[in-house]
């Protein structure tokens, strides 16, 4: 078998050379490869724009102050306070006047039987209604016990106070259309006993009696409404 020449060094000078010229050529072509992503990358994303944090940041204080700077409904703290204080007391002399009251009527009941002969169907009437007033005073009591404890306990915290005499006066309403609901048969009741014994019409003493009940269930009816509208407030401006 034939063995074949050994490469001479002219072969391998000249291999020896590609090999440099492939090094030599590596770098151009990596950077012509690096270029070439660059431009497409460039114009792929022809409009895209230069951020500039310290525009932005300006920008971003700019709406901040114009956002501050807005109009918006403020709950005035002073005068709030100064109409708490106001509906306070005004509670307290309307609980102390219920009071007063349902005593007074015991003491008309205790007078009229034994000093002057009062009539059996007064006696009821008075005796039914005294009843009912402890119960009513006795209620409203609890109900403003509870709001003024609020007030007595964090005095700085005026919406709160506000929101917890608000929704005081809301429950005192409503005990007092209830009240108004349930005297109603008794005030009825009493009105046709008299208008019979004193040979009046029955008929007009009912239209007096029931237009009076009716105008005060509107008036309270009224109050209610507006307190209602009043916790709505305080309640958004919380």
């Amino acid at each position: 078998m034939n063995e074949l020449p050994p490469l001479n060094d002219d072969s391998k000078a000249s291999d020896n050379s590609s090999e440099l010229k492939l090094e030599l050529l590596q770098p151009e072509r990596e950077k012509i490869d690096t270029d070439f992503l660059n431009i497409n990358k460039t114009q792929s994303q022809p409009n895209e724009p230069v951020i500039n944090e310290p525009v932005i940041d300006e920008q971003w204080l700019s709406l901040t102050q114009d956002w501050q700077s807005q109009p918006y409904e403020k709950t005035d703290i002073k005068a709030l306070l100064k109409q708490t204080k106001r509906r306070i007391l005004q509670a307290k002399a309307l609980l102390l006047f219920d009071t007063v009251s349902t005593l007074a009527i015991f003491v008309a009941i205790l007078y009229g039987y034994f000093f002057t002969g009062w009539g059996k169907t007064l006696l009821i009437f008075l005796g039914i209604s005294g009843l009912m007033s402890i119960g009513y005073v006795y209620l409203a009591a609890k109900i403003r016990f509870a709001s003024w404890k609020v007030f007595n306990e964090n005095p700085n915290n005026i919406i709160q106070i506000a929101l917890e005499g608000c929704q005081s006066s809301i429950k005192f309403i409503k005990l007092v259309k209830f009240t108004f609901i349930f005297s109603t048969p008794l005030v009825n009741w009493f009105v046709f006993e008299m208008a019979a014994q004193r040979d009046k019409s029955v008929w007009l003493s009912f239209l007096i009696a029931n237009s009076a009940l009716l105008l005060a269930y509107g008036v309270t009816h009224f109050y209610h409404k507006k307190r209602q509208a009043e916790l709505k407030q305080l309640t958004s401006s919380h």
